[in-house]
């Protein structure tokens, strides 16, 4: 991979140990006490990580706030350390960085019509990342149909459900410039998740890690999204105002990790 740091290997893993999933919490969506709650269940069915942000109504200081207590609930079941890295989702530079998370994911949203999503709000945070104790770690987004509010946000330039072929594009540009890993979303609370035939495609062309997320609500969903290619899923809306969280996110990262990670492939 080249940069061996925390995050780098994380990553790794997922081409040479296992498939991983990520539990990720929109602090708009959450109270304190109930992302307490999750992580606890979330470390119970054995998530390999957790990402936090959001694209509407969040500040810094909830960003701040809720990584304090995600990082307390970690620290709390490994109290020797090594537990699942936190790791931000910024949607700007004003709100996505905080300490107390291991880093950030430093996104780059290739299909955004606003260059300030492709660069300019990655060059307003960078220079205070080393101070804030965060580990960047660089991930090319592309955004999907039907996009959510990300992809309204973002000012995304959608790609259709079944345009494999600009996602091919995408990702392999992403890989080419070294973004060490590529993510294909499509938004959070989706009415569908990113279609199989995209998945495959992308993954046969690049060596990163291949994150996908958006509409994968259930463990049927992610199960054929890992089998499509997916290294890393990424699952957030499955666990707002879902009173069988536990049973729920038991069967999602069950249905990730039963899948051989792909090292043979590559």
């Amino acid at each position: 991979m080249g940069n061996h740091t925390r995050l780098h290997r994380f990553f790794a893993t997922s081409w040479t140990r296992r498939r991983l999933h990520l539990t990720s919490f929109d602090p708009a969506r959450h109270t304190v006490e109930r992302v307490r709650e999750i992580v606890s269940l979330a470390l119970d069915a054995e998530t390999d990580g957790f990402l936090l942000g959001g694209s509407t109504g969040v500040d810094n200081a909830m960003v701040e706030g809720y990584s304090k207590v995600i990082r307390e609930a970690i620290d709390v079941r490994y109290r020797q350390g090594g537990g699942p890295p936190l790791i931000l989702f910024p949607s700007s530079a004003a709100t996505g960085v905080a300490t107390g998370a291991d880093g950030v994911l430093f996104l780059s949203l290739l299909n955004s019509r606003d260059v300030r999503f492709l660069i300019r709000e990655q060059a307003k945070a960078a220079p205070f990342l080393p101070a804030l104790g965060l580990e960047p770690i660089g991930c090319g987004m592309i955004m999907v149909e039907p996009g959510g509010t990300a992809g309204r946000v973002g000012q995304a330039d959608l790609l259709g459900a079944e345009d494999w072929q600009r996602a091919v594009g995408y990702a392999t540009a992403a890989a080419a410039f070294g973004f060490p890993l590529v993510y294909l979303n499509a938004g959070s609370g989706s009415t569908r998740p990113v279609a199989s035939p995209i998945i495959a495609a992308v993954a046969q062309v690049i060596d990163v890690p291949l994150l996908v997320g958006g509409g994968l609500t259930d463990a049927t969903k992610v199960g054929d999204a890992v089998r499509a290619g997916a290294d890393v899923v990424v699952t957030g809306t499955v666990i707002e105002d879902n009173p069988n969280v536990r049973d729920t996110l038991l069967a999602i990262v069950n249905a990730v990790h039963a899948v051989a990670p792909r090292a043979g492939d590559r």
